[in-house]
């Protein structure tokens, strides 16, 4: 009797061992980040390669030796051939006030197009907030010195407000951008009787150099945006885990909401890969602020994937909240998955005709798979086992746990037959190092209790006399 009782106790016991192993989400805790350094041409001048750096980890915009002084230089790029380009362009942010009638602009260029690709120049005039004059210049073929380029146009009324831009390949055209395409520029002014106003930046002597701080195992996304908006912040969650730093992101002033991914998020190609990920069903944990002035909640979107084909999908909302907060996000799918890609955003409308509100702060921080916790979650420990002591063992009243730290907080303790069907489910509060937990009310026999705190879960077995 006793052996066919142990045969039946296997391979539950098994299963819940497998619960507390320490492998998790990489990273989850936003401890390691990388910083990249690159240069921007200073003035009113904005580029890709924070978007770029941030997303594939690539400088797509360089200074290099111009015409006179230095010059830019913008290179296509990829990632994944036949798939995954990455555009080159400078723009000047949002516009800047300009009150006179051009007839042309006029320059210096290098380039090397590939295939039916172009570089292009192009600007838009505006009054009043309204575009009145829109046009782009081509360049292709292979220029391998610097050569003059000058372009007319006629503009229709005076502008108050000039938006300049210029790209490696035409993304709109439709032809395709071909990795390696690169265009250079140089000494930009424009043209016409009486035209005094220069292109701030136009003759791309001075530039700063600026660098991008991106979480380990993340890349970011800013759909189209030139500023991240992602940050590593101090305010960290949990006083005893080890650690200093937790992630944070902020919605730009444009609206465009700060995004972290465990796939690759390319503004041309949308969100690709994630984490090796089988099992059926799990929950997410960690611990969240967040802070806005309008109807934004920050979100977590998780896609489950099997051969590339999506299968699951689960969302988190995060509400205002002024303190760390602890939350949780169950996963499921159907079938086992291989992929799981987890996405956080710092704003999400209700209604998606609002725009996001710029200055809504998401931070997260200990993002973990409760059945796989973060190591750094338990200090200097292997396994969340080694947390903790439960004694006696067999029991005859009570169970105790002797915790190795102090703990506070909420405390999730489950009771389960050996079928895995639930007993007993308590929330408890700890302030200490003990907990008790009666079990007087259980017939002798093995049991397992389920212990959770902080996103950390431990299963494991005792005997009731």
């Amino acid at each position: 009797m006793v052996m066919k009782k142990l045969l039946l106790i296997l391979p539950s016991l098994l299963l819940f061992s497998n619960i507390c192993k320490s492998q998790t989400i990489p990273y989850g805790d936003f401890e390691t980040w990388n910083s990249t350094s690159y240069d921007e041409p200073d003035s009113s001048w904005l580029t890709t390669n924070p978007s770029t750096i941030a997303s594939d980890g690539v400088i797509t915009v360089t200074k290099v030796p111009g015409y006179k002084g230095s010059a830019v230089h913008m290179q296509t790029g990829t990632i994944i051939p036949g798939l995954h380009s990455i555009l080159a362009y400078i723009s000047n942010g949002n516009g800047m006030p300009y009150s006179q009638k051009p007839t042309g602009i006029k320059g210096y260029y290098r380039c090397h197009i590939l295939g039916q690709d172009t570089g292009i120049l192009a600007f838009e005039f505006k009054k009043n907030g309204t575009p009145f004059k829109i046009q782009s210049f081509p360049f292709t073929g292979n220029v391998t010195t610097f050569s003059p380029f000058s372009f007319s146009f006629s503009l229709p009324s005076q502008p108050d407000t000039l938006l300049i831009a210029a790209a490696s390949s035409n993304i709109i055209k439709g032809n395709g951008m071909m990795s390696g395409s690169w265009l250079e520029l140089d000494q930009l002014s424009f043209t016409g009787p009486g035209v005094t106003q220069s292109i701030p930046g136009g003759s791309f002597d001075n530039w700063t150099t600026k660098s991008v701080d991106v979480p380990k195992g993340w890349h970011l996304g800013q759909n189209g945006s030139p500023n991240t908006g992602v940050s590593k912040s101090t305010d960290h969650s949990i006083a005893h885990y080890p650690g200093n730093y937790s992630v944070q992101l902020v919605t730009q002033p444009d609206s465009t909401s700060a995004e972290i991914t465990t796939g690759i998020f390319n503004t041309n190609t949308g969100k690709l890969g994630g984490l090796p990920f089988t099992l059926i069903a799990d929950t997410i944990t960690g611990y969240y602020k967040y802070m806005t002035m309008g109807n934004d909640s920050g979100t977590m979107m998780v896609y489950l994937e099997k051969n590339d084909s999506f299968i699951g999908f689960q969302t988190h909302r995060f509400a205002p909240v002024s303190k760390w907060a602890y939350f949780e996000l169950p996963i499921s799918a159907p079938i086992a998955p291989d992929i799981m890609n987890i996405d956080i955003s710092s704003s999400y409308q209700l209604f998606p005709q609002s725009p996001n509100t710029p200055g809504s702060t998401l931070l997260i921080d200990n993002l973990q798979l409760k059945s796989q916790p973060l190591k750094s979650a338990v200090p200097n420990l292997t396994h969340f086992e080694d947390y903790f002591v439960a004694f006696p063992d067999p029991a005859k009243d009570i169970l105790n746990f002797k915790f190795s730290h102090p703990i506070s907080g909420p405390i999730q303790i489950k009771v389960f037959d050996i079928t895995g069907r639930v007993l007993l489910n308590n929330e408890s509060i700890s302030n200490g190092t003990t907990l008790i937990l009666p079990v007087s009310q259980f017939k002798p026999g093995a049991y397992f209790y389920e212990i959770g705190h902080d996103g950390m879960v431990c299963r494991n077995m005792f005997i009731k006399n």
